[in-house]
C-alpha cells in the first residue's frame, strides 16, 4: 500500500511540474568560428582566419525549478564552420602561393543551460550557463590552393570532403559527438517572446586521431517565442 502511495505522489509531482514547463521554438544566428592549433599558431601575417554567420532554429523549454532558477534546454539543427586563408606569394619574385580552408558542419545541438532569472515590468532577465552535445549530421570540408612560379601558367587545385567520413574513406575525419560550453543572457517577455546573446565554445577536439586539434566556437543571437502562456 506504501509503494501505491509513494508512485501516486510521485505522478502527482510530475504532472505538476509537466504542466508549468514552457514549450517554443526559436530561431539562431550563429558567428560561427574555429580554434585550429596548428593553423592558429602560425604567422598572423600570412595565415587569416575568417567567422562564418551561419544559422540555426529548433525547439526550446523552459522548466521551472524554484522561484528564480529556471531550466532552459533546447534541440536545434545548427551550422557551424570557419574560413582560413594563407597567401606565401612574393610578388617582386613573381611567385604566388595561396591557399584556403573551409568547413561547413551541421549539427543536432542540444544546449542545456540552468538560468537565473530577474524580474522587469513586462516580463524578466535571465543569464544562465551549461553545457551543449553536439552530434554531427553532415557537413564539408574544401580545401583550394593556386600556385605560381615565375613565368609560368596559374595552377589551382581544389578538393571537397565529406566531414564526417573517416581519412580512410578519403573524408575530413571530423568525429560526430562534440561536448561544449554554453553561456546565455537574455530577456524573455510575458507574452512568450525572448531573445538572447551567448557563447559557444567547444571542449573536445573534433578531429580523429592526434594529428590536430579543431574546437568549434561562435557567438550566437537567438530569437524565439514559448506558446504556452504563465498561469
Amino acid at each position: 500500500m506504501k509503494k501505491i502511495y509513494l508512485l501516486a505522489f510521485t505522478s502527482l509531482l510530475t504532472s505538476a511540474a509537466f504542466s508549468q514547463v514552457k514549450w517554443g521554438a526559436q530561431v539562431i544566428g550563429n558567428l560561427s568560428s574555429a580554434q585550429v592549433l596548428e593553423l592558429d599558431s602560425d604567422d598572423e601575417d600570412l595565415i587569416k582566419k575568417k567567422s562564418i554567420f551561419n544559422y540555426g532554429f529548433g525547439l526550446s523549454a523552459e522548466v521551472p525549478l524554484a522561484k528564480e532558477l529556471t531550466l532552459r534546454p533546447s534541440l536545434n539543427l545548427l551550422k557551424k564552420g570557419v574560413e582560413f586563408n594563407a597567401n606565401f606569394s612574393d610578388p617582386s619574385m613573381g611567385y604566388r602561393e595561396e591557399y584556403s580552408f573551409t568547413t561547413h558542419l551541421y549539427y543536432a545541438e542540444l544546449p542545456v543551460n540552468l538560468a537565473i532569472n530577474g524580474s522587469l515590468k513586462s516580463g524578466k532577465y535571465f543569464f544562465g550557463f551549461g553545457p551543449s552535445f553536439g552530434l554531427g549530421l553532415t557537413g564539408k570540408v574544401k580545401t583550394q590552393s593556386t600556385y605560381q612560379d615565375p613565368g609560368q601558367q596559374v595552377e589551382t587545385e581544389s578538393e571537397e570532403l565529406d566531414a564526417f567520413a573517416s581519412e580512410d574513406d578519403n573524408g575530413g575525419g571530423f568525429k560526430r559527438l562534440e561536448v561544449s560550453g554554453n553561456i546565455i543572457g537574455g530577456i524573455q517577455f510575458n507574452n512568450g517572446f525572448y531573445a538572447n546573446a551567448g557563447y559557444l565554445v567547444g571542449f573536445t577536439n573534433s578531429i580523429q586521431g592526434e594529428d590536430g586539434s579543431y574546437k568549434n566556437k561562435g557567438f550566437q543571437l537567438t530569437l524565439g517565442m514559448f506558446f504556452s502562456k504563465k498561469k
